[in-house]
């Protein structure tokens, strides 16, 4: 039996390399390759009870001589990631990576642009997220679909998203510059930003709370920038290095007078924290599920309200409607929470041990 199964395996693997087709781990593709390889091919994996990827397989990339560039790679990160998996505490670790200043343009002089220069807002989201909640008088392209808009390289553009997507924004931001786009900028804050200085957002309020959602997968990759506090809200939080404890009760969700000292105290940090970057530091809760940090935005943001509005909002607030700030502090949750977290890294190291096996079935360049 098992000799019939290797020979099997080997078919199918040799049927698949010669058509070149990119292999998915979905469907009955998966349980080809877990029943059929034989198990001593998996020798390597880190646990046998790591999950199985749910995402395609990277492609196999070439260095310029033809050489699989893979390989060195993956230990690296595979290295990295059990390193994280076996010290908790520097699943938060943040790094001190700036913002690319020159790119960015706060509220007001966005507001300047549109009327003095007819600059134009544009949310880079996906068409249903722009559906559900935008800046009046923006309009939509989505990130992917900007370099082929021609039409805009003579105007000036300000670029946002919900706030937090900072390297995507900034790469985005320096290709079209170097294509031929004559004014690009970012607006600081995005969606966020604009609506925690009470500025006008058009749209279903329920759909806020998507905005202040940040998935591990996000974080992770975003998380070299020194803007990050994280702040542990779990009803047994302990202070570490990376992480800021501010233990929750439940009397905060019944106190407003609790609930009024505990964001004085998270102001009082994020206005430190601000002293020491240089900026105002996006604030992260997080909790073991998630759960305890969605119950608390919720709370927030019934201290707030969204206006509905038109087109000529944002002229209106040019004609001397006063803008109020609050420090510019944004508040987001880590969707899932730490067991999330800890889930992805698993995820992500699982994904490495399936690329091994994968790859040394492929070619160079092969897709």
């Amino acid at each position: 039996m098992e000799r019939i199964r290797s020979i099997l395996a080997f078919l199918l693997l040799e049927k698949l390399s010669m058509r070149r087709l990119d292999i998915k781990l979905i469907g009955i593709s998966n349980l080809f390759l877990v029943f059929l390889i034989p198990h001593a091919v998996f020798a390597q994996q880190v646990s046998k009870t790591m999950p199985a990827p749910k995402q395609n397989v990277a492609e196999l990339e070439c260095s310029a001589n033809l050489q699989s560039t893979v390989d060195e790679d993956k230990a690296s990160l595979t290295a990295k990631l059990m390193a994280e998996l076996n010290n908790r505490q520097d699943w938060f670790l943040t790094g001190d990576n700036q913002k690319f200043k020159a790119c960015y343009i706060d509220n007001q002089a966005a507001l300047e642009l549109v009327e003095n220069q007819g600059a134009m807002l544009i949310d880079v989201r996906d068409a249903t997220a722009y559906a559900k909640l935008k800046i009046p008088g923006s309009i939509n392209i989505p990130a992917k679909l900007l370099k082929s808009k021609a039409f805009l390289k003579s105007k000036t553009i300000i670029l946002f998203d919900n706030g937090i997507r900072y390297a995507q924004q900034e790469k985005l931001c320096q290709q079209l510059r170097d294509s031929g786009f004559k004014s690009v900028h970012i607006l600081k804050g995005g969606l966020l930003g604009w609506h925690y200085e009470l500025m006008p957002l058009q749209g279903n309020r329920l759909a806020f709370g998507v905005l202040e959602e940040i998935s591990p997968e996000f974080f992770y990759t975003e998380k070299a920038y020194a803007h990050w506090m994280l702040v542990d809200i779990s009803s047994g939080a302990v202070e570490t290095k990376p992480v800021i404890a501010l233990p929750l009760g439940e009397a905060f969700f019944k106190d407003p007078l609790v609930q009024k000292k505990w964001l004085l105290k998270l102001q009082k940090i994020a206005a430190d924290k601000a002293k020491y970057i240089g900026e105002h530091p996006i604030v992260l809760l997080i909790d073991q599920q998630g759960k305890r940090s969605e119950k608390l935005l919720t709370v927030l943001r019934q201290g707030r309200f969204i206006v509905g509005a038109d087109d000529n909002t944002v002229k209106s607030l040019l004609q001397g409607e006063k803008v109020v700030g609050r420090q510019g502090m944004i508040i987001t949750r880590l969707k899932k929470g730490i067991a999330g977290y800890e889930q992805f890294l698993r995820n992500r190291l699982a994904m490495l041990s399936y690329q091994s096996v994968l790859n040394k079935n492929r070619g160079c360049g092969k897709r």
